[in-house]
């Protein structure tokens, strides 16, 4: 066999495979350039098709060089050269691993994907005026406030306080609800006002309610300055509130003058405003309010200004006012006066009463005139549904009841009441038959025995 001469390739550093004596034969480089050339095209042709970047494709050592300008021949002597090969770092987009391991993927990326959480989007910095911002280290504090209500509303929200007032007639509740509301000195001042226009067209039970509540609001919600000014809207008004309640220039001269006793209004508030009135009718309040306050005791008849209550009054206070009013009627001969007096009992359930005391007063007075009016009288109650009809047959009953008592005072109390209650039937309808069908008869056959025939024959020809 022939003996063939070894090549050796070696690079800078393999310093122990050179022999010592240097004699061999120079070795032929392991690459010539068209060679270096032809593997790199060849290797970019691969790379399309791997998707691998070309500083991460290998040939022998792990590493391809861009050009051949990147190898350094290098030789120690004319018998041996070596080949170094300048390596470059890896590109930032290199898909290999670093670290010298395979790196899996962890999910998240790609086209048309989304990526893992907070990989995009970092660390973001919140703006405190973002309304989802929140800091646990920014010391937050909360103030509450109350809007301003327009007078308009105000208007509309008292009102209904007020009339749930003069229904169960608890201040306690207003005066909560108001405390819950934003009051400008503008709204105050409109609180008296409109407590005594809704008091207007009420009865004088509601307005002793209005005057309660104004010393109730007084001190706590609203000052004297706001009293005087919801006065003074009132005065302002005087002519538009009469054209809806004609009698309201005296029912606010009795607010006047209850609001100075109760210290609500100053004693001159009356007197100041005496050169200064505009028209009759503020005229007329003030008057009023002037007279109340110049009576003997005027303080403490003030106090019963608006009357007491009918459910409130004793039974024997109630029986002299009816009779009052029916003595009054007979000589006035005013129907309305008498049922507006009637209304301001507020003792609906007292009405029988005026029946029985009406019924009474006939068989007591004994004459034709009293009998025509207490007739006229009892049919206008009843068709205007003051006396119901439930109150005017308990009335008739009473009477009935009570005869064999009334005939010790007056013996033909029999007669005279059959002879009401024949004419009560002709005149109309009030009064029903199967009540006329049950009036008592005097069982004591006494005309005969006691020589009244005559009296009987006169009373009989008379109807």
């Amino acid at each position: 066999m022939s003996k063939t001469k070894s090549r050796t390739v070696s690079f800078i550093g393999d310093s122990d495979d050179i022999p010592s004596d240097g004699q061999t034969d120079a070795p032929q480089p392991l690459f010539t350039k068209e060679s270096f050339e032809n593997s790199v095209l060849k290797c970019n042709k691969n790379k399309k098709s791997k998707r691998q970047h070309s500083m991460s494709c290998t040939l022998t050592s792990g590493f391809i060089p861009n050009s051949f300008d990147d190898i350094d021949v290098r030789s120690k002597d004319d018998s041996h050269k070596q080949i170094s090969i300048n390596r470059l770092p890896f590109g930032k987009n290199s898909r290999k691993s670093r670290m010298g391991m395979k790196e899996h993927k962890k999910g998240g990326g790609g086209k048309g994907i989304w990526n893992k959480n907070d990989v995009e989007l970092g660390d973001l910095e919140m703006d405190k005026k973002d309304p989802c911002y929140e800091s646990d280290n920014d010391s937050v504090s909360f103030e509450v406030t109350t809007p301003v209500l327009t007078e308009d509303e105000f208007d509309e929200l008292f009102t209904n306080w007020i009339k749930e007032y003069f229904e169960n007639a608890q201040a306690n509740e207003v005066l909560e609800n108001l405390s819950e509301v934003n009051l400008v000195p503008e709204l105050s001042s409109r609180i008296p006002y409109l407590c005594i226009i809704q008091a207007l067209q009420r009865k004088p039970a509601q307005c002793e309610l209005t005057s309660r509540l104004l010393c109730e609001l007084i001190g706590t919600t609203i000052t004297d300055d706001d009293m005087a000014k919801g006065f003074d809207l009132i005065i302002k008004e005087m002519s538009e509130l009469t054209i809806d309640c004609p009698e309201a220039p005296e029912i606010v001269g009795k607010f006047f003058a209850r609001a100075v006793a109760d210290d609500l209004l100053a004693p001159r508030y009356v007197q100041s405003y005496k050169t200064s009135v505009e028209n009759d009718y503020q005229l007329r309040a003030l008057a009023k309010a002037e007279n109340l306050l110049t009576l003997n005791q005027a303080y403490a008849r003030l106090d019963t200004v608006w009357g007491s209550q009918g459910g409130k009054r004793p039974t024997k206070m109630l029986i002299s006012k009816i009779r009052f009013l029916l003595a009054e009627y007979l000589d006035s001969d005013d129907e309305i006066e008498a049922e507006r007096c009637l209304r301001e009992l507020e003792a609906p359930h007292f009405h029988h009463e005026l029946v029985f005391q009406a019924m009474l007063m006939v068989i007591e007075k004994s004459t034709e005139f009293v009998c025509n009016k207490m007739i006229k009288l009892l049919e206008s109650l009843c068709k205007s549904v003051i006396i119901t009809i439930d109150q005017f047959e308990q009335g008739v009953t009473r009477i009935y009841e009570q005869m064999p008592d009334i005939q010790l005072d007056v013996p033909a109390a029999y007669i005279l009441l059959e002879r009401f209650i024949i004419l009560a039937t002709k005149s109309g309808t009030f009064f029903p038959q199967h009540l006329a069908s049950k009036m008592p008869r005097n069982t004591r056959p006494r005309f005969l025995s006691e020589g009244d025939s005559f009296v009987q024959k006169r009373i009989i020809n008379y109807y």
